[in-house]
Parts: structure tokens; sequence; C-alpha cells
């Protein structure tokens, strides 16, 4: 029952504004998932960025982090390797030895996904499942939300969801290795973007291109950012983590590298103590070839 709660509460952070049916499908996820043993490929190959073998992650550890990721889309902006050396570093220096993060990477394009590992410096093991032999044994949700799990020591499922795309799923996931109670919110304000879309117009794709939006927190209670999501690696936000007092504005820079030419319309979301838990803002523009 307990686990089951988890799993609904981890759930809803991302779905609680949306309809009834909605709410009833996570519902039947969770009680589909919630305490389900994750069953492994007997034989798995893990890899320093496609090239050198290596053991499996920190086995012996009491919980693990499966992270799977599988062939539609973009593998680099899905994966957003950076966050996960954050978060990897963070559980570390919280509970030493307690996690292992297991990476199952599923890439249509191989030089592709080795082009991610080493641009993003990213050398933790990972498996690249190339049969999709670990998708095969447990039939994973669709949607990329939904394929990444805290496992406990018998590799059943403890919580669901991305704790690189929602802070809240961070925290959970967080309390539930350290054993510490989850953070408690601050009090709720109101704040003004100066724009919810940011064109950066036409540019060279190999360009770094950036630009800056302004917060005003309208509200009488002070504004802290808790993290800034991005629905791709190429976008990144740099933000003071100082709380932004009532009547006083905030700069948060926007920065996109493109990885190659083409339209640009990626989302960046601003989780901060607002209504909603979060502030969305388009990028927008045009990275041509040089």
């Amino acid at each position: 029952m307990r686990l089951s709660i988890l799993l609904f509460v981890t759930l809803l952070v991302f779905f609680s504004s949306c309809k009834e049916s909605r709410e009833e499908q996570i519902a039947r996820m969770v009680e589909e998932w919630s305490g389900k043993e994750i069953r492994f490929p007997e034989k798995s190959v893990f890899t320093i960025q496609c090239t050198d073998t290596v053991g499996a992650p920190a086995v012996g550890a009491p919980y693990k982090v499966l992270v799977y990721v599988d062939s539609v889309g973009c593998m680099g902006c899905r994966l957003q390797l950076p966050k996960w050396k954050e978060l990897m570093a963070t559980t570390d220096s919280l509970a030493p030895g307690k996690v292992a993060f297991h990476f199952y990477l599923f890439p249509k394009d191989l030089h592709e996904m080795r082009y991610v590992l080493r641009r993003d410096a990213f050398r933790h093991p990972v498996c690249i499942d190339t049969a999709d032999s670990l998708n095969a044994l447990n039939h994973f949700p669709s949607e990329d939300t939904f394929q990444t799990f805290l496992l406990g020591a018998d590799n059943r499922v403890l919580a669901i969801g991305n704790p690189v795309h929602n802070p809240k799923v961070k925290d959970l996931y967080l309390s539930l290795v350290t054993g510490r109670k989850q953070a408690v919110p601050s009090a709720i304000t109101t704040v003004r973007l100066d724009r919810t879309v940011v064109e950066l117009g036409t540019f060279s794709w190999s360009e770094v291109k950036t630009d800056s939006l302004f917060i005003t927190n309208t509200g009488d209670r002070p504004f802290v950012i808790h993290d800034v999501v991005t629905n791709c690696g190429c976008l990144q936000a740099k933000f003071s983590k100082e709380p932004v007092r009532p009547g006083e504005r905030m700069k948060l820079d926007v920065i996109y590298r493109a990885d190659n030419p083409g339209t640009v319309d990626k989302l960046l979301q601003i989780y901060g103590n607002v209504e909603g838990e979060k502030l969305d803002v388009r990028v927008k523009g045009e990275a041509r070839k040089e």
C-alpha cells in the first residue's frame, strides 16, 4: 500500500492539471507497476562511452535507479546527461554507496550515441542494448516520463518517474534513499515573466546562442527557483539560486547549443513556489547551415 501511494503521488506531479480520464490512466499504471519486479537480461554488457567494457555499476547497492531510453526521437535531447551527472553527484554525497545508476540505452544510431556520450563527457557505465532485451523482458510504458524507476535491493519498483525532468520526483527519490522527509514546500507567491517566448532569430547552427528573460516577484513572499527543466540537452538556463524578494526581479539566461541545423522550438520549464509549481517558456529560432 505504501508503495502504491508513493507511486501515485509521483505520477500526479506530472499531471496535476489533467482531466479525470488521464488520472484514471495514471492510477491503472500505478497499480500495474507498484512493487513489480524488474527483470534484467542474463548478460548485460556495460561500456564507457561505447568503447571500454566494464562491470555493472555498484553491484550490491541497496537501491538502483534504472534509466531506460528507447530509440524514439533525439537520444541526446531525452537523456540530458549533464543533469544526470549532477544528480549522481548529489546522491553520492547524501547517500554514499547506496544507489547504483543503471543506464540501458536502445539507440537507433550507435555513432550518434557515442557522440552524445563523448560530447557530454559522460563516463558512467552504460549498457547499449541493441536488441532492446530489457524492454522485451519488462514491456515498459511507451511514454519516456515513465521509463525511469527507483528499485529496491530485490529489483522491485519503489517509485516511477524521471528525476531530472521534475524536481518533485527528484525530491521523492532522494527522500526514499536517504530516509529523510521530503522538503517542505515554500509559501506560494506570484510572479510575472517579461515574456513567455524567447525568440533567438536566425543564426549559424555552430554558434552558441544566448538571451535573457526577467522574472518579477509580484507577490508578498520570496520567490525561489527549485529547478529549471528543458526538453532538450541543447538548451540550458543560468540563474541565481538566491530568493527574489517581493517587488524585485531576477535575470534568467537562456543558452542554446544546436546539434544540427533546423527550426528551434524548445520548452523551458521553471519550477518554483508559484501556483501550478512551474512556468513555461518557449524558445524559438532558426539554426541555419554555415
